[in-house]
């Protein structure tokens, strides 16, 4: 059985290191820097993008739970004074609204959409193929040629 700092210690270090992976490849997916990409166009960057994302929520509430009898004690002392509940109201309504700056009036990205049939509104349209979005960089449609093009990543 693992001490309660081996516990942390591992659950924060998996979550750096998904942070890290999840960042950067999100970079790679937005910015496709041509000098970089041309090299890593046999790499599944979305796959990782994905499944970094997902390994990083669960260790996340894995994380909350470790520390469910901490952040129990720790909203108690601030709910029972005025000033506590302001940072806490202050702090919710700041990240909502960082959040929303940041998702909903990026102008690269344009307005949020649902997914579509075609697609996960990515520069080219998508063919779903076995419906698989792990898939997605396999099934892009070269609209010019009308064939698949699986090179661009």
């Amino acid at each position: 059985m693992l001490s309660k700092l081996a516990k942390n210690y591992s659950i924060n270090l998996l979550l750096g290191i998904m942070t890290t992976v999840c960042a950067g490849t999100g970079f790679l997916l937005y910015f496709k820097p041509g000098s970089i990409m041309q090299y890593l166009v046999k790499i599944p960057i979305m796959s990782f993008h994905i499944w970094t994302g997902f390994i990083m929520t669960g260790a996340v509430l894995l994380h909350l739970l470790l520390h469910a009898k901490w952040i129990k004690t720790v909203t108690k002392e601030m709910v029972s004074n005025k000033k506590g509940v302001l940072a806490l109201v202050v702090t919710v309504f700041m990240s909502i609204g960082i959040f929303y700056a940041i998702v909903a009036m990026n102008p690269a990205q344009g307005p949020i959409q649902a997914p579509t049939r075609e697609g996960y509104h990515m520069d080219r349209p998508f063919r779903y193929g076995n419906g698989n979005p792990l898939e997605h960089d396999k099934n892009y449609i070269d609209e010019s040629q009308g064939t698949q093009d699986s090179s661009d990543v």
